[in-house]
């Protein structure tokens, strides 16, 4: 799966958010956090990081996205 084609599902998945259930989002935050995880470098904006960790609480998954960014 590409980048592109994990932010097109990703698009997708916004614009129909109220028909799609619960498993289907998971699995679909999972494949993007496992595309970031494997890009190198990848610096996160506070707030992108920060809404990552909220959501994976919210949906209990486990894990926290850290950026590159020293603490």
């Amino acid at each position: 799966m590409t980048r592109l084609s994990v932010a097109k599902e990703l698009e997708n998945s916004a614009d129909s958010i109220a028909d799609m259930s619960r498993t289907d989002l998971q699995i679909i935050l999972r494949r993007a956090a496992l595309m970031l995880r494997n890009v190198a470098g990848l610096p996160l904006e506070q707030a992108t990081e920060e809404a990552l960790n909220s959501i994976a609480a919210e949906l209990k998954i486990g894990g926290r996205f850290r950026s590159d960014r020293p603490a």
